[in-house]
């Protein structure tokens, strides 16, 4: 662009001719958006963490089972155990809901997600 800046033509005035420029460049636009769009970093994970309320946290294997489930949805986190069981969760926003969806189908005497 600039070298057919530099090289106006004698014949046409340097408006008629940087009008004719503008047109060309126009043309190649979308190709250059497009390849903006496809050099445009990755949007960054949603976090989320949550608080969970339970009545109580006593069985050894629901333990387990909350460790075990929260590994396979990339979760982690820390819970009290006892009267009341407390937990709290986190990941990116999708596995955290998704590892809730789960352990909220376990029965539970009474379970609060915050």
């Amino acid at each position: 662009l600039v070298q057919q800046l530099q090289s106006l033509s004698a014949e046409r005035s340097g408006v008629e001719h940087l009008m004719e420029l503008i047109a060309q460049a126009e043309q190649h636009l979308p190709a250059i958006d497009a390849a903006a769009a496809a050099d445009a970093p990755p949007e960054a994970p949603q976090l989320g963490r949550r608080g969970v309320w339970f009545h109580h946290i006593i069985s050894k294997v629901k333990r387990a089972d909350l460790k075990s489930v929260a590994a396979d949805f990339a979760v982690g986190g820390y819970f009290k155990i006892g009267w009341p069981g407390v937990m709290i969760c986190e990941g990116e926003e999708s596995d955290v809901d998704e590892f809730l969806r789960v352990v909220h189908r376990w029965r539970w005497q009474a379970m609060v997600v915050r």
